[in-house]
């Protein structure tokens, strides 16, 4: 997109922009699971988050 507004130019996203942004972008859903696993463990009186919990145990992140 930089590319674009800095050309003037449109063009379409090639795959060596979307690898680019993969080594820019850093992950986010790891802050999420943290405050995440409190709520699993202590906040799921009523089985909610029961489908969370077992995705968390299968990925090892409970």
């Amino acid at each position: 997109m930089m590319e674009g507004i800095r050309s003037g130019t449109v063009r379409m996203i090639r795959m060596d922009d979307l690898y680019a942004a993969l080594h820019e972008v850093r992950p986010s859903t790891g802050p999420w699971f943290d405050s995440a696993r409190n709520v699993v463990q202590f906040a799921n009186v009523d089985g909610t988050y029961d489908e969370l919990k077992a995705y968390m145990k299968r990925t090892k992140r409970l």
